[in-house]
């Protein structure tokens, strides 16, 4: 039977409907995540102009980048409008898909490229790297269930195979992370470093060839006389100093190569001062440095090496002592993927004892959930 309500009837009398309360949004502390994570973004950008041979700039702008994204997701969500909820939903979903792709599209990018590396450079470990890196990426996925199907393990097997597994996959979780901040460093030194005129040119060596100068070599000489018409244009008279010791297969010094490639180029020989010593990246930063005399300490300095070498060979300056930046000459596509892992190599060997105490922790972290799960299948 209907119930009817008379309207003539006391307030009192009339049934009392549920009241429904609509909680509101706080977005203060999410904002309060995205003004961190954009004041984190602007640290970074001001550390890349101030001192961008500095890894942690790249490694901090991960984590601003993260918080940006995670607050703007939230405050998406947060606003009550159905299609902005549906295109969120989607946009996360694309996301999680393109990185689920991108994984296997660059592990097999790294197997191409360095069956490439390895036809056009020969064979040696340095040319592998890639290979090896898309092997491992290719690898760690699949290898627990390919362990698993070849027999049963047991508890404890299970439990050391989880063990291992974890392990190597927060190495090289870790391992990843740092790489995109390598590059992230690499990336932003370039951009954002702070423009200079430079007293003195400093040119790397690349080895020589029947002690002719390379195409490599080559390109960066052409990109030292670059920088150095350019000062010259501008009223000022830079000197040039091309820096390579003497290999043992190597009829003369690169730095003597490389003036000789100078002269044919135009460049006068009062502009070229030879540094013929050097083995190495750091040493060819070191006697050049002592060839600027008590000049060099204050002279702003540019240094020019191969692309893929300019952040090293960034921090390397800064350890030499030299004020200045890095320029780097374009090198062939295909060498670049292999030569920026190794340069990754060489950048976590330099700071190898910060990395292996985050490792170590991480390892002893495992280690500990691995013994409470072992006494839990023992008990």
């Amino acid at each position: 039977m209907a119930v009817t309500t008379d309207p003539a009837a006391p307030a009192s009398a009339r049934p009392v409907e549920p009241e429904v309360r609509v909680q509101p949004i706080d977005f203060l502390p999410t904002l309060l995540s995205l003004l961190l994570g954009v004041g984190i973004l602007v640290y970074c950008v001001l550390g890349f102009r101030r001192a961008g041979y500095r890894l942690r700039y790249g490694l901090v702008t991960i984590v601003g980048a993260l918080m940006v994204l995670d607050a703007v997701t939230t405050l998406l969500g947060d606003v009550r409008w159905e299609w902005l909820s549906l295109v969120v939903g989607a946009l996360s979903l694309l996301t999680l898909l393109a990185v689920f792709c991108g994984y296997f599209v660059l592990a097999v990018f790294l197997l191409v490229n360095g069956v490439i590396l390895l036809r056009r450079e020969g064979v040696r470990p340095a040319n592998a790297l890639s290979l090896a890196a898309g092997l491992w990426m290719v690898a760690l996925p699949f290898s627990p269930f390919l362990l698993v199907a070849v027999g049963p393990l047991g508890d404890v097997g299970v439990l050391v195979l989880g063990y291992v597994f974890a392990g190597l996959l927060l190495v090289t979780a870790y391992l990843g992370f740092c790489f995109l901040g390598f590059l992230i460093s690499a990336v932003g030194y370039r951009r954002f470093s702070r423009k200079t005129h430079p007293r003195y040119i400093v040119v790397l060596g690349a080895g020589l060839i029947r002690g002719r100068v390379t195409p490599l070599l080559a390109g960066r000489i052409d990109r030292a006389l670059e920088l150095y018409r350019r000062e010259r244009a501008l009223g000022h008279a830079p000197v040039l100093i091309p820096s390579g010791g003497q290999g043992a297969d190597e009829p003369l010094p690169e730095g003597e190569a490389m003036r000789a490639y100078m002269l044919e180029q135009g460049i006068p020989e009062e502009s070229i001062l030879v540094e013929d010593r050097a083995a190495t990246t750091d040493e060819n930063l070191r006697f050049s440095r002592e060839l600027m005399g008590p000049a060099g300490a204050e002279a702003e300095v540019a240094v020019v090496t191969s692309d893929y070498h300019v952040y090293r060979a960034a921090v390397l300056t800064r350890r030499a002592g030299l004020r200045g930046r890095v320029s780097g000459s374009r090198t062939a596509a295909y060498y670049v993927p292999s030569a920026f892992i190794r340069e990754f190599a060489a950048i976590m060997v330099m700071n190898r004892w910060a990395h292996l105490a985050v490792v170590g922790a991480m390892g002893l972290a495992v280690t500990g959930v691995f013994a409470l799960a072992l006494r839990a299948v023992a008990g």
